[in-house]
């Protein structure tokens, strides 16, 4: 099979080739069956050492900064893509529900261009509104 030896680091889309050993090193892509190799690893990547990045996680008590638990990022990234869902169909609803107070639940007495156009004309009018929802949220954060 294929070795893949400390300190090497297959990256995006790195395909290897069977029976390979991969010295240390940082490889991507693929060019003719295998992967590229980007980057020689220096002399002293011979041992692999913990990054912060990592020591944050392992040994959360021990941070001098805080460390925010794994279940606040599921709730964080499960609430973001809620409010995503709400902020991409708000032009759609907010438009629709508008209309149908400019039409007073009276449809019937307009003609089919008004009731195309004045729906039409507020779901556009909306994105501006969900746009700057939008920037205000990622400003803001």
């Amino acid at each position: 099979g294929t070795r893949v030896k400390t300190g090497a680091v297959l990256g995006s889309g790195a395909l290897t080739k069977a029976g390979a050993t991969y010295e240390p090193g940082t490889y991507v892509g693929s060019r003719g069956n295998e992967c590229v190799q980007l980057k020689k690893a220096g002399a002293n990547a011979s041992e692999p050492k913990e990054t912060s990045y990592a020591r944050a996680f392992a040994r959360r008590r021990e941070a001098t900064y805080t460390v925010l638990p794994e279940w606040f990022h599921i709730a964080w990234s499960t609430a973001s893509i809620c409010w995503a869902c709400i902020v991409t169909k708000l032009p759609l609803v907010s438009g629709l529900m508008l209309a149908h107070l400019c039409f007073s639940e009276d449809w019937q007495s307009h003609s089919v261009a008004s009731a195309l156009l004045v729906p039409s004309a507020f779901i556009v009018l909306m994105y501006p509104v969900a746009l700057s929802i939008v920037l205000c949220m990622d400003i803001g954060s």
